[in-house]
């Protein structure tokens, strides 16, 4: 957890990577390319060489730009209870920006995980810690979700931004970040009852959210 921890400290400081843009939480990792790869070259001086008149190969087209401004990654916890057995689970949810997705039904979630059986762990969730692949959040991006268990976490994605590669140059890295945050009612002492009916209750409680 200790290196988890250092990892993570490293990878988001000026000695690793640059922010985007002031305040914007999102950090891009040095990657071997500057600012200017990333379109933050403000010089506009051009090399001419005798060949720049010459059209350039013709090549496919790159694919659309993904869909992001003003959506979110909410993870819920979630408890189902039928009066005998608990079963708590992590739900990954796609919204958009500041619509709640406490009481949204699991079959919705981008991604479902398994959070052990403590009945009263709604009331107080811990942070969602673990690597959660989140290939199907962002259309043509692929992202993980990281988390060390001390805090709300990162999402790690491809930069939608940088040029794109060719086929032999393989798959863009994951090495811009979004900051995610805590929700504010987290440490509500009650989550949200959902109610499915008189022999089966299910709450949810809202942990972290992450925009773009």
């Amino acid at each position: 957890m200790e290196r988890v921890k250092a990892i993570r400290d490293y990878v988001t400081s000026d000695k690793s990577s640059w922010e985007r843009a002031p305040g914007s939480g999102i950090r891009v990792i040095w990657n071997g390319a500057d600012e200017a790869a990333h379109g933050h070259d403000d010089d506009d001086d051009d090399d001419e060489s005798p060949n720049d008149s010459d059209p350039p190969p013709s090549s496919p087209p790159p694919p659309s730009k993904p869909t992001r401004k003003n959506k979110a990654l909410s993870i819920i916890f979630q408890r189902y209870f039928d009066g005998v057995w608990t079963d708590n689970s992590w739900l990954f949810f796609k919204s958009d920006y500041g619509k709640s997705s406490v009481c949204r039904v699991e079959k919705q979630a981008t991604r479902n995980e398994p959070a052990g059986d403590d009945y009263d762990m709604v009331k107080n969730p811990p942070w969602p810690g673990g690597t959660y692949e989140m290939n199907d959040l962002i259309e043509g991006v692929e992202c993980d979700y990281l988390n060390d268990g001390t805090n709300p976490g990162s999402l790690w994605c491809q930069d939608w931004d940088a040029p794109f590669p060719k086929d032999s140059e393989g798959p863009l890295p994951k090495d811009l970040e979004i900051k995610c945050k805590e929700e504010e009612v987290r440490w509500k002492s009650e989550a949200e009852s959902c109610s499915l009916g008189p022999e089966l209750n299910m709450d949810h409680h809202a942990v972290v959210t992450c925009d773009w």
